[in-house]
């Protein structure tokens, strides 16, 4: 039953907390509808789309939200339905027919929308993602309805926790508006309308559901066939930040890994909350460091293990934060704040071998400075020695 693949990594730097079989290739099932979401917050960020824009129902759409093979709600031809309201559709009953208006929203075209998909894994680093529909759900179950051209309507799509971590911490940072609508244990759909329906949800990991944890805030559940039950959590409290992805738990034969997934996901997030907590590292301020002082302007603080004192670093101006750990993405790494004063010898390298060299290059080009000072300190001794003697000579004679 355990899962086959899993993953937490702090939201705010990619760095990975947790991981196991991060990398092997799995059917995202509905999660992949996190993809379709993303492609509508992004067209709504550049003005392409509105979030209360209005699309009407085909003919079509209510006949895909009457197929019974896949996941739905109740969609009406000639029915006016607002982005927002598609958009808590398609991520928390994971309606398959509201999922499609929202594509269709985008490109009319099909095949041109999931290779707008495939596109922007891409551009994320999604290295090992593959999409051949929008939804999810293979093509070949929409019975005619949805059909992308030039991709395999038999297959479901491909992907990896890590990708699907990299995919969730973007949309959790960049469209945070998301979550406003995956947070609750019951959502309301077309409220006030003769269109009104009302919605458990899926992931039974928010506060209120069945395992729910405080902090966690959305995503998404996804199952089938091929991929079993998987589902990924986005978790908010105390400044902990977290992504978690949780794929192929159970067998598609027994219902009760829709319920399963959430006990194991509960446990590798407890786990993660057990042993790292969101600290500050360096206050800003006036601070020594190695002989000199340093001073910053911003405060630097991350999530790091409990019981462990970070080490840091000056370089380039820079302090940096030295972590072991992988992280999602090869341009990911731990945060840095600058420094805005230092004295002493805060300019130098901080490598031991490096510092050596250029002390004695200061030495160098400082050569007569330095010669007058130890000249002047050696006629002051002497001075002092020559005094010294004449006194005694003078106590000799006395006596």
């Amino acid at each position: 039953n355990k899962p086959k693949a899993s993953i937490v990594v702090d939201a705010y730097t990619g760095r990975i907390l947790w991981q196991d079989n991060i990398d092997e290739v799995r059917d995202p099932a509905s999660i992949s509808k996190v993809m379709t979401v993303y492609l509508v917050m992004e067209a709504i960020a550049k003005g392409e789309l509105s979030i209360d824009q209005k699309i009407t129902a085909t003919k079509e759409d209510q006949a895909i939200s009457n197929i019974y093979a896949i996941s739905n709600n109740k969609i009406v031809e000639g029915v006016e339905y607002p982005i927002e309201e598609l958009l808590k559709m398609t991520l928390v009953p994971s309606s398959n027919a509201a999922t499609l208006m929202l594509a269709n929203a985008i490109t009319n075209d099909s095949a041109k929308f999931v290779e707008k998909m495939n596109a922007k894994a891409k551009e994320l680093g999604m290295n090992h993602t593959y999409f051949n529909n929008a939804s999810g759900a293979v093509a070949e179950l929409f019975q005619g309805y949805y059909n992308p051209e030039g991709y395999d309507a038999s297959k479901p799509n491909q992907t990896t926790a890590r990708d699907l971590a990299i995919l969730a911490m973007d949309i959790m940072n960049r469209f945070p508006k998301v979550l406003e609508y995956t947070n609750s244990a019951v959502v309301k759909t077309m409220e006030g309308t003769p269109y009104e329906e009302k919605f458990d949800t899926y992931n039974y990991s928010l506060p209120g559901a069945k395992y729910g944890i405080e902090g966690v805030n959305g995503l998404k559940t996804g199952s089938s066939g091929y991929g079993a039950f998987n589902y990924i959590a986005t978790y908010d409290k105390d400044q902990m930040k977290l992504v978690e992805v949780v794929l192929g738990v159970g067998d598609w034969s027994n219902q009760d890994g829709e319920f399963i997934r959430h006990t194991f996901g509960n446990a590798i997030l407890n786990y993660v909350l057990e042993h790292f907590s969101y600290r500050t590292i360096l206050s800003a301020g006036e601070h020594n460091f190695d002989g000199h002082k340093i001073t910053t302007n911003k405060t630097l603080s991350m999530i790091v293990e409990k019981g462990k004192i970070p080490e840091w670093q000056v370089e380039n101006k820079k302090i940096n934060v030295k972590l072991s750990g992988d992280f999602l993405k090869d341009n990911q790494k731990n945060p840095s704040v600058d420094v805005v004063a230092e004295s002493g010898f805060a300019d130098l390298p901080k490598e031991p071998e490096k510092r050596k060299q250029t002390l004695q290059v200061y030495i160098v080009q400082n050569a007569f400075a330095f010669a007058v000072i130890i000249g002047g300190s050696i006629l002051f001794i002497l001075v002092l020695f020559g005094e010294s003697r004449a006194k005694k000579r003078r106590k000799q004679k006395r006596k």
